[in-house]
């Protein structure tokens, strides 16, 4: 399974209700994990691409890419402290299939963590 890549953006982190809040560019990765089930396809989310030494507790809304062929949707994988997948979809709503090249694209996430 490949995974995207981060980098920091100017300005960031902060720290926003006494979390740490970062904002990233993230690059799709070259073969997109597409498994069919929503729990378990797209891009495990490290909180290490935030700068957050723990977890990361939730993200700030979707985001487009700049071409505006594909928005992503951050998904808690369940309940509590979780990991978080970051689902691929094209602009019309329909999850990229599996092992499609996403590298050329990007888009800013923005999370709270610890």
């Amino acid at each position: 399974m490949s995974v995207g890549s981060a980098s920091y953006v100017s300005g960031f982190p902060d720290v926003f209700g006494g979390k740490l809040f970062n904002t990233i560019d993230y690059s799709g990765p070259t073969a997109y994990n597409n498994t069919g089930t929503p729990a378990t396809s797209g891009d495990t989310m490290d909180p290490h691409f935030f700068g957050f030494p723990n977890t990361i507790e939730t993200f700030v809304g979707e985001s487009m890419d700049q071409s505006g062929a594909y928005f992503v949707r951050p998904m808690p994988q369940n309940n509590g402290v979780t990991g978080w997948k970051l689902r691929w979809f094209l602009a019309n709503g329909t999850e990229v299939s599996n092992g499609t090249s996403l590298a050329a694209y990007t888009v800013k996430l923005a999370a709270i963590g610890f």
